[in-house]
């Protein structure tokens, strides 16, 4: 709502964006899914192997879907 100063003159609001927006995390390496979930490698690898959990491979590189794993948390994945 804009601040009046006298009958003809207004101030519009300041509205500012954080200086510290971080972007949406995509996907994580096995290792930050480890530490994300709280699960440990052999099961992140089996959930990939049977679909569970979304696998993108990058190169020699595997990382898993962050949107697949919020599922898996979210309790979507049963």
């Amino acid at each position: 709502m804009p601040s009046r100063l006298g009958a003809d003159v207004e101030i519009p609001a300041v509205h500012q964006e954080p200086a510290h927006k971080f972007p949406e995390t995509l996907s994580y390496t096995i290792d930050g899914a480890m530490r994300a979930t709280g699960l440990g490698r052999s099961k992140l690898y089996q959930l990939m192997g049977d679909g569970t959990l979304a696998k993108v491979k990058v190169g020699r590189r595997t990382l898993i879907r962050a949107a697949s794993i919020r599922s898996l948390i979210d309790g979507e994945g049963n």
